[in-house]
């Protein structure tokens, strides 16, 4: 234990002392290693780097305080994930997770998933993460038009404020909220490229350090240069509202992207794809999409010859989704019809690594359940009550009702005790009705236990208001009262 948690535990357990208050307990104590990235309301930092009063992100998409950082121990256990995301925690970190033959979602710590099977035998995973909704940033004061931004790194000319597209498409340049200075189009392939200079999109471009040197216009007359610039999408539209990072990911479908028919692709339907040679710019579609609350799927083709004999000079790059919420597209073939599928990230394996140095966060909503590394997994803190009250029943004999408003509140710490009575012999020797407890998958069939009782006296229940409420008029909350009373 920490030293707050031993503070916690000698308190509760010590003589004397007639009332206890602890603010938020459950979200102190378990550790993530230092490097793990984790997306705050301003960006990214290395969860050791978190301090008190950053806003980081739980899998509802709400902004939630750090409001505690813990000292530094330990993280010896890599968690791998079925999107390929890799955390390093130690072994009482939580997750809130579900198995696939659960009815509900339990919070359970590594050490527990460690002693489980995580796949069956056809190899499908058996516990998964819960999804995440779209993160919600404030909304920002963009440079550039987000739609436009996407369609230029879609189709735009990388050294110069131009879009190229077929004149087929020209609603894109329609939707486009800057004048048009100029039209050039190919003779040979009919192309249409379309000028934007003297607009705010080249000041935009140039803000944004996407064009260091713009091409074309009185620059080359004036230097004989064609200008510089690469794509990548800014960190201030990765932050945006959500609002303003759909219709920048319209812009790049209706460039850059493809959508299946929802009529005759089969397990593809309408699933959208992004084709890019950039890695820099699929990637950081890969980030957008993510924080929407979306799976990502990135597939790398190395580059080739073509059935026409044109050689390929570098690989491509195929960003692929499934979308789950409103795209404004423009393009009629390019429609994107949500659809929301049951796909949720799962545990695909658990393995002691070399330890690193990590530290534990504490976090201002109520289930402590905050998000982490770039794909964005969602990790829990804990409890230590616990286990002061499964000392107290165990060794003083002690008779423990938990309250709480709700049934489902009044069970979290009962939860917690039953995942940790098999830790040691003297936890479950005397335990009645689970006589010679020596595997705790034996606990799986007294998950929803109301009441454990010991053959010394000790004994631990849980109860609510609204159940009390429904017993005899006149009878307390707790009616046949407890040694130590606990009030969730």
């Amino acid at each position: 234990m920490t030293d707050g948690q031993a503070d916690i535990f000698a308190t509760v357990t010590r003589k004397g002392i007639h009332w206890v208050w602890m603010s938020a307990p459950t979200r102190y104590g378990k550790l993530i290693a230092d490097n793990v990235p984790v997306l705050t309301t301003k960006g990214w930092k290395n969860h050791g780097d978190l301090m008190v009063g950053d806003y980081v992100f739980n899998h509802k998409g709400k902004p939630t305080k750090v409001i505690g950082v813990a000292p530094k121990d330990i993280a010896d256990i890599e968690v791998s994930f079925s999107n390929g995301e890799k955390i390093k925690v130690n072994e009482d970190h939580k997750w809130l997770v579900q198995h696939k033959k659960w009815k509900g979602w339990k919070v359970v710590d590594t050490k527990y998933l460690m002693n489980r099977k995580l796949k069956w035998k056809d190899g499908h995973r058996v516990f998964r993460m819960p999804k995440i909704k779209p993160l919600q940033f404030s909304e920002k004061k963009l440079p550039i038009d987000p739609y436009t931004l996407g369609a230029w790194l879609g189709d735009g000319v990388t050294t110069a404020p131009c879009i190229t597209i077929q004149p087929s498409d020209r609603v894109i340049i329609n939707n486009i909220p800057y004048k048009v200075s100029k039209e050039h189009k190919h003779k040979v392939t009919g192309i249409v490229r379309y000028d934007f200079y003297k607009t705010e999109l080249l000041k935009g471009l140039k803000k944004l350090d996407l064009i260091t040197h713009s091409s074309g216009g009185w620059y080359k007359q004036k230097y004989g240069y064609f200008g510089k610039g690469k794509k990548f999408i800014p960190d201030i539209y990765k932050h945006a509202s959500i609002k303003q990072k759909v219709e920048l990911l319209a812009g790049l479908v209706d460039t850059d992207g493809y959508v299946h028919s929802q009529k005759r692709n089969g397990w593809k339907d309408g699933r959208v794809k992004i084709i890019n040679t950039n890695k820099q710019l699929i990637d950081d579609c890969a980030d957008i999409v993510r924080s929407l609350g979306m799976r990502v799927n990135i597939t790398k083709v190395k580059a080739g010859t073509s059935s026409s004999g044109i050689v390929g000079k570098k690989d491509v790059y195929y960003l692929g989704f499934d979308a789950e919420m409103e795209i404004p597209t423009v393009l009629p073939r390019k429609k994107i019809i949500p659809r929301i599928k049951n796909k949720y990230v799962c545990i695909d394996k658990i393995e002691r690594v070399k330890p690193e140095q990590g530290n534990c966060i504490k976090v201002e909503n109520d289930d402590g359940i905050y998000l982490v590394g770039k794909k964005l997994i969602p990790t829990h803190n804990t409890e230590i009550l616990a286990l002061a009250l499964l000392y107290l029943a165990v060794f003083e004999n002690l008779k423990i009702p938990i309250v709480a408003g709700s049934e489902d509140k009044a069970r979290k710490i009962m939860e917690y005790i039953l995942q940790h009575i098999p830790d040691h012999p003297e936890l479950h020797a005397g335990l009645l009705n689970m006589k010679g407890l020596d595997d705790a998958d034996k606990l799986k069939v007294s998950a929803s236990k109301d009441t454990l009782r010991w053959a010394t006296g000790g004994w631990i229940y849980v109860t609510s208001i609204n159940s009390r409420q429904k017993a005899a008029e006149g009878e307390g909350v707790v009616g046949e009262g407890g040694d130590v009373v606990v009030l969730e």
